[in-house]
């Protein structure tokens, strides 16, 4: 009997849309149809229901299956044929910016996972990373998927004036009161507005800033298209998927000068220094005469393919001996 592969798609199934739940939906979505694949796209709801669903349910259920792959949460199980996607190195290198359950629980998990079994990620910045700091002579990358919602770029949101849009989660490595203190000092304050967008978690918002919370994926679509530029002021990140959704949408970008958004961007970005407000207010003052060539920003988010990423995890399961999954 051919093996089979046990697939923890969790987060796929929660309500918020952070890049956890987004890279879940994509890589669940392709191995939905393979018959040889079990996906637990189960919402384990509130915190105890997490905790038993880590240590109780995803342990008894994978036990069945030969090959086991944990696409955000760490497994509390690990054997030689667990792979685990490590999406960043926040919980070590950033520890400070994380959520107490990130710093406290999931980061002993995950050096469990590191340590005895398979590590898969999301970039090659990353994977650099994890090489260096845990010593790893293997490391496999699994992009996110880009799907663009091309229907809505016909349909951006509109406003009174100008504006520039922030995603992310408010929590401190987004750097959210940085951009909002530069954009106070900036020129263009009076022609242009800064929105920030996404979902309230363990930081502070900046006090007096637009807030639009938790929209749907449709609408984050909607206010990319009709911005000036995406802001991301971002002093850490895995990957940064915002980025190659505004350049499928034409939209230019302003962000951190970071090792992996030079990679996801291809470049195709004007990039500022996270920890100086003077670098951001200089790159948010550019923002109404930005000259970046958008075609081939709009080129660059078109490699991040599903065909691309089925690939990527083609390569991943064969090298455990895993073939014709998907």
């Amino acid at each position: 009997m051919p093996p089979t592969l046990f697939v923890d798609g969790r987060s796929a199934a929660k309500s918020r849309i952070t890049g956890w739940e987004r890279y879940a939906r994509g890589i669940s979505s392709l191995l939905l149809s393979s018959p040889r694949a079990i996906v637990r796209v189960a919402d384990p709801g509130s915190t105890a229901g997490q905790l038993l669903s880590d240590l109780v349910t995803v342990p008894k259920a994978s036990r069945r299956h030969q090959l086991h792959h944990y696409l955000s949460f760490p497994p509390a199980r690990t054997t030689p044929t667990t792979i685990t996607t490590i999406h960043d190195l926040t919980w070590w290198k950033f520890s400070e910016t994380a959520s107490r359950g990130g710093r406290y629980y999931y980061r002993a998990l995950a050096e469990r996972a590191i340590e005895r079994g398979v590590v898969a990620t999301v970039s090659h910045s990353v994977a650099e990373e994890l090489r260096e700091f845990f010593q790893l002579r293997t490391v496999h990358v699994v992009s996110p998927i880009h799907r663009p919602m091309q229907s809505l770029v016909a349909n951006p949101v509109q406003r009174p004036k100008p504006y520039v849009v922030a995603l992310g989660t408010i929590e401190p490595r987004k750097n959210l009161g940085r951009l909002f203190e530069a954009y106070q000092k900036s020129n263009v304050r009076a022609e242009v507005d800064l929105l920030i967008v996404g979902r309230r978690g363990w930081g502070e918002l900046p006090t007096g800033a637009e807030f639009i919370e938790a929209p749907s994926d449709s609408e984050v679509w909607r206010l990319i298209s009709g911005a000036a530029a995406l802001v991301m002021p971002s002093l850490y990140e895995g990957f940064g998927l915002p980025i190659l959704e505004a350049q499928a949408a034409g939209t230019p970008v302003l962000c951190s000068d970071l090792p992996v958004f030079r990679e996801v961007s291809g470049g195709h970005a004007s990039f500022f220094d996270p920890l100086s407000i003077d670098s951001m207010v200089s790159s948010l003052e550019t923002v109404l005469e930005l000259d970046l060539d958008l075609k081939d920003a709009k080129r660059n988010a078109e490699k991040y393919s599903q065909d691309r990423v089925t690939l990527q995890l083609r390569e991943l399961y064969r090298s455990l001996g895993m073939t014709d999954l998907i």
